[in-house]
């Protein structure tokens, strides 16, 4: 194998990915999910292009069943990558027993991996296998995808994800969907220049494209985390906090049933100040269980209560003479324009669109 700048680019993507990685893991003031995520999100990109370097090498003889074992590893980004989004917005999401289920596929793609090289031939990994193999990831990384979108719907992150442009900000949910996507991408060129067109000399572009998307993925990571110290555990300015989790619970669930009870969101000046006042707790602290326990800023909490309940003003049969405008007051908006942008973000649809569906549905 003779080195060029790409493998160079490839072998210093592989030490930031374990660089980082191992960084993320010993940082003892961070016992988020999300970032132990991360952290194999890394690794599982510094194996593949190890993999595939030692699939390109001379010593590829020496190490076959290491390589086209390496190569499985494709089948952990999507499980990993779905993880991430559901600890990211998922409140109290946890890795249990039964979340091992998501990773039977890549047991399964090792075990024929390793059964087509030792007991057939290479040849017939290569010729067979690898086909079905290949397709299989293809068709699993779109549908994790799906699942995570359905996430960020259910909590009503898309729009934070996918509306903006991705100029406006760049964050790390953003580049991990970005990343993802890239090396379904790389998968989905594998498949098509290996195993449809049979094109044997299309391993060199389709390592190159994986060592470029590393590359570029890791060290926009590298920089955003040099960039914005709170990147991986944004829950840092919390540090000394006094609040037990047992305290964030109870202050959470009273949040929500004065939220329920008393609809304090229909006031259009409604702030942290008023809520620490009714239920007689420090505005630091309702501050900190929004944050950490709805997963949102305090303005999007408001605004989701408020989008609620625009919905069944909307739907309600008494209502049908208002205007929108009268509606976006009722609920506590200011303006019409204010009101539509917050509909859109936490609906997916403007309230005009939303209804208009449902009158059609009726």
């Amino acid at each position: 194998m003779t080195f060029s700048l790409l493998h160079i680019a490839g072998i210093v993507a592989i030490l930031q990915s374990f660089l980082l990685s191992s960084t993320l893991f010993r940082r003892r003031k961070n016992d988020s999910t999300s970032s132990k995520i991360i952290a194999l999100i890394l690794i599982i990109y510094a194996l593949l292009i190890a993999s595939s370097m030692i699939g390109s090498a001379k010593v590829f003889w020496k190490y076959t069943i290491l390589s086209v074992s390496g190569n499985q590893l494709i089948y952990l980004a999507g499980p990993l990558f779905y993880f991430y989004i559901k600890s990211l917005y998922l409140k109290n999401f946890s890795v249990t027993k039964k979340s091992l289920l998501h990773f039977i596929p890549l047991l399964i793609a090792i075990s024929l991996s390793i059964l087509s090289v030792k007991y057939f031939s290479l040849q017939f990994y290569y010729s067979n296998a690898m086909f079905y193999l290949d397709l299989a990831s293809c068709v699993q990384m779109v549908i994790y995808f799906i699942l995570a979108v359905t996430v960020l719907k259910m909590t009503g992150k898309f729009n934070e994800i996918f509306a903006q442009p991705v100029y406006s900000k760049l964050t790390l949910p953003r580049l991990l969907f970005a990343g993802y996507i890239s090396l379904w991408v790389f998968k989905l060129a594998v498949f098509i220049a290996w195993d449809l067109l049979k094109s044997l000399g299309a391993c060199k572009d389709t390592a190159t494209l994986l060592y470029l998307i590393t590359f570029l993925f890791v060290n926009t990571i590298v920089f955003l985390g040099l960039n914005r110290s709170k990147l991986f555990n944004p829950a840092d300015k919390y540090e000394s906090s006094t609040l037990s989790e047992t305290d964030k619970k109870q202050i959470y669930q009273r949040i929500v049933q004065f939220m329920e009870s008393e609809q304090p969101y229909l006031e259009s000046d409604i702030s942290i100040v008023t809520i620490s006042k009714a239920l007689n707790i420090l505005p630091g602290h309702i501050s900190q269980v929004v944050n950490e326990m709805f997963n949102q800023n305090f303005r999007d909490v408001i605004n989701s209560y408020r989008i609620e309940k625009a919905k069944n003003l909307i739907l309600s049969q008494s209502k049908l003479n208002y205007t929108i405008l009268s509606i976006a007051y009722e609920v506590g908006f200011n303006s019409k324009s204010t009101f539509n942008a917050a509909f859109k973000k936490h609906a997916g649809l403007t309230p005009k669109e939303f209804k208009n569906q449902n009158m059609a549905l009726q």
